[in-house]
């Protein structure tokens, strides 16, 4: 017997039957799965390079409503989740893909940047293309 050890008698009895209290439970690391959602987009776009179309950073792009930068669409954490935001952007630029190499314009190349924005209060994610 390993005298360390408290007897299963003594040890103290787990609650079962009450709920998880969402309070006591670790916030996630939010600036971290921000920095996720760019990283993993920025990557899928690298991928890109495999198959002949090359992403180039232009950090130049800004974000605005009347921007000149092109963007589809600015999927927000709040209601998509990390891993949706994530998918959502990854089919933007699957779709920058077919604009730049479009019928009669073989698009080889475009210049991109991937931000965090904030729209409606929310945080917002957006490929911005040029």
């Amino acid at each position: 017997e390993n005298p360390t050890v408290p007897p299963i008698s003594e040890q103290p009895e787990l609650p079962t039957s009450q709920p998880m209290e969402t309070a006591s439970q670790p916030e996630p690391d939010m600036e971290a799965e921000y920095a996720r959602i760019i990283r993993e987009t920025v990557a899928y776009a690298e991928s890109y390079a495999a198959k002949g179309f090359t992403f180039v950073w232009d950090d130049s792009l800004e974000f605005s409503w009347e921007s000149g930068a092109g963007w589809m669409g600015t999927p927000r954490v709040k209601y998509e989740g990390v891993d949706g935001t994530i998918e959502m952007l990854k089919y933007h630029i699957d779709k920058i893909v077919k604009i730049a190499g479009g019928p009669g314009t073989p698009g080889y190349s475009a210049y991109y940047k991937v931000m965090q924005v904030t729209v409606d209060g929310d945080i917002a994610f957006v490929v911005l293309y040029g």
